[in-house]
């Protein structure tokens, strides 16, 4: 017999109410709540570094401090900056050829440059550009000095009014949907509260 559209089937009965253990956040102890919590935080934590890197990636190259305009408020990058290094054989051996009274030789046989000629030296060095560099009271170029490596890149999310309302509805949606965030992970530990 085929039902018809009026007729009730079993599919239509009311399923009976099973019992099924609390799940999500709530159902945690404090201290399970503070694991999943932190677990979550250095999930976001490690997919900021990798947007961070991606970021640095796009701007290779920059030498300027940017702001970067974002629905959210700006992001500030400002890059490594790299500071002029001195070598100080090749500074010796160009003092000897220059201004050898400038060289002191100590007891042990130990060659230097004089402390206050070497502090002249240093402050006259200026940086060309492509890893050039002359004394500027001579216009010299000088091989004692070099780039070092550039220093960590800074990437900032400095206050704003767009910041600020960023960050209110970002905690309204964690609060909101915190259950929902963490029901994957909480499928992981089979239970275990």
């Amino acid at each position: 017999m085929i039902p018809s559209d009026n007729v009730a089937t079993t599919a239509d009965a009311p399923t009976p109410e099973v019992m099924r253990p609390p799940s999500g956040l709530s159902s945690l102890t404090p201290a399970g709540r503070i694991a999943a919590l932190i677990a979550l935080r250095d999930a976001i934590d490690a997919r900021v570094t990798v947007e961070k890197k991606a970021l640095i990636e796009t701007l290779t190259g920059a030498t300027e401090t940017q702001s970067l305009h974002t629905p959210f408020g700006d992001i500030s990058f400002q890059p490594g900056k790299r500071r002029v290094v001195i070598d100080q054989d090749k500074l010796l051996e160009y003092v000897k050829r220059v201004a050898p009274d400038m060289v002191e030789t100590t007891t042990v046989i130990n060659e230097s440059v004089i402390d206050s000629y070497r502090a002249t030296l240093e402050g006259d060095v200026v940086h060309l550009g492509d890893g050039d560099f002359v004394r500027a009271s001579t216009g010299e170029v000088i091989d004692y000095a070099y780039l070092s490596n550039p220093s960590t890149t800074n990437i900032a999310y400095p206050a704003s009014k767009e910041q600020k309302a960023a960050k209110a509805a970002a905690r309204r949606v964690v609060r909101d949907n915190m259950e929902r965030f963490a029901a994957p992970m909480l499928e992981v530990t089979d239970g275990r509260r």
